[in-house]
C-alpha cells in the first residue's frame, strides 16, 4: 500500500520558505541600516558662514521626557539659531519647562509665545503662528515636542539645503545605545 503526500506538508513547506524568507529580508535591512543609513551624508564646509535658522516648538501639555526632549535643543552645536516655544494655554504645564530651560540657558536666544492666532482648521498650525511671525531668520525647522536633537543634527540638515531644495526633512532617529536591540529600533524607525 503506498501512502500519498498529505496535501497539508506542501503547504507547511511554503509557509516554512515564506517564513525564512521574511526573516532574510529583516536580517538584511537590519544590517544596511546599521552600516549604510548610519553615517552622516555630506560633509561640513568651513569656508562659507552657516545661515541662521528659526526653530518653531508646538508644545501642549507635558510627557515624561519633554524637559530632556527641550534641553537637547538648547545644546546644539551650531553658530547661530533661535527657539521659539509656541502654547496655546496660558496655564499650560510646559510653561514652567520652557521658562526654566531659558534661564539655565541664557546665551540661547529663546523666546516664549501664547495665545496662537486663528489663520485656518488646523490647531497646531494656530498655535504656531505668533512664533512664524517674529521669526527672525528665513530658514524655519518645524519640530513636536518628542523630538531629542543631537548636537550636530540641525548642522546636518542645513547643510543638505541647496538652492534645488525647498524642504528638508530628517527622519526622527531612536536614542544611540548599544546593541542588536537598539539596531533593530533604529531600523524599525527607518522603515516605518
Amino acid at each position: 500500500m503506498s501512502h500519498l503526500p498529505n496535501p497539508l506538508y506542501g503547504f507547511a513547506i511554503c509557509l516554512l520558505v515564506f517564513w525564512c524568507g521574511t526573516w532574510c529580508v529583516h536580517l538584511l535591512a537590519i544590517c544596511y541600516g546599521k552600516f549604510k543609513l548610519h553615517k552622516k551624508s555630506c560633509n561640513y564646509p568651513n569656508e562659507t558662514p552657516l545661515p541662521a535658522v528659526s526653530i518653531l516648538k508646538p508644545l501642549m501639555g507635558t510627557d515624561p521626557n519633554l524637559e530632556h526632549n527641550l534641553e537637547s535643543f538648547f545644546k546644539m552645536d551650531y553658530p547661530m539659531y533661535e527657539l521659539l516655544f509656541c502654547i496655546e494655554d496660558s496655564v499650560d504645564p510646559a510653561i514652567n519647562i520652557v521658562q526654566s530651560l531659558m534661564t539655565k540657558y541664557p546665551q540661547v536666544d529663546a523666546s516664549l509665545y501664547m495665545g496662537g492666532s486663528k489663520v485656518g482648521i488646523n490647531p497646531k498650525i494656530n498655535n504656531m503662528q505668533p512664533g512664524y511671525a517674529a521669526a527672525k531668520y528665513e530658514l524655519i525647522m518645524i519640530s513636536d515636542s518628542g523630538i531629542k536633537m543631537k548636537n550636530d543634527t540641525l548642522l546636518d540638515m542645513v547643510n543638505n539645503m541647496t538652492d534645488k531644495y525647498a524642504l528638508v526633512h530628517q527622519m526622527p532617529f531612536t536614542c544611540d545605545r548599544e546593541g542588536f536591540a537598539a539596531t533593530f529600533e533604529k531600523v524599525n524607525h527607518i522603515l516605518i
